[in-house]
């Protein structure tokens, strides 16, 4: 297995170059994009229906948050795979590229799980500061904007680069609609050189080292961060004093 491990790299490093490639775009992008659509899907779950509001105003925001309810059912209860056949040959219906199409079913599938992991987020910060912010005469949407969701994001950030870490495995399911990844090219390689078994222990070598690549990165970004909240927890501090 060795020697065809080593021959595969040799004659087919391209394909798996190429396939790594689309593959972190892919998991990048779509990560990115979910993030976003995920906060925006988690401040209208959890829109705030406030006693002074206009009966239609009230109504719009239940009616809302039912409808991003539903999406976030729909979405998390149906695999990817299925999501991502039914987007391409129905909804586009081949107008989209296979990369763009996959970079959109990572971001709107992702979305569905970050908006939880916000919710979860939102739920755990102390409900004073919103009636604080809005006491000052904020609207919801700039409390959430500028007070709320800074401290979510904080929060949740490790939960946000777990989702990252999935999403490069999950790529793999795109090769349903002929996304060249990393997974999908290394089928390509292995319909030229029939080491089938040595071709996808190379695969997963690969995913390995990818995965334990970006941990690291991850873990650095993270120790970086919580320094820089502790010396500005001392300096607060020391001005105190």
């Amino acid at each position: 297995m060795f020697e065809e491990i080593k021959y595969l790299i040799e004659n087919f490093w391209g394909f798996y170059l190429n396939g790594i490639y689309i593959t972190l775009v892919i998991a990048l992008f779509g990560t990115a994009f979910g993030v976003i659509l995920g906060a925006i899907l988690a401040a209208l779950r959890t829109v705030h229906i406030h006693h002074k509001d206009p009966k239609y105003i009230k109504v719009l925001k239940v009616v809302v948050s039912k409808l991003v309810a539903f999406y976030i059912f729909v979405v998390r209860g149906t695999p990817m795979m299925v999501q991502a056949v039914i987007f391409y040959y129905s909804i586009a219906s081949g107008a989209l590229s296979p990369v763009v199409t996959g970079i959109i079913i990572i971001a709107f599938n992702s979305a569905a799980y970050i908006s939880e992991i916000f919710r979860g987020g939102i739920d755990s910060i102390d409900p004073g500061q919103l009636e604080a912010s809005r006491s000052l005469g904020l609207s919801y949407y700039k409390s959430m904007r500028t007070v709320i969701m800074p401290q979510v994001f904080k929060n949740t950030m490790p939960s946000l680069m777990n989702m990252l870490i999935l999403n490069v495995k999950d790529t793999s399911v795109l090769s349903v609609i002929g996304v060249s990844e990393l997974f999908n090219q290394a089928k390509a390689a292995a319909s030229e050189n029939y080491f089938q078994t040595s071709t996808y222990v190379l695969v997963a070598l690969i995913y390995l080292l990818l995965i334990y690549i970006l941990t690291k990165i991850i873990d650095a970004v993270m120790k970086k961060e919580r320094v820089s909240v502790d010396l500005s927890n001392q300096d607060i501090g020391g001005e105190i004093v």
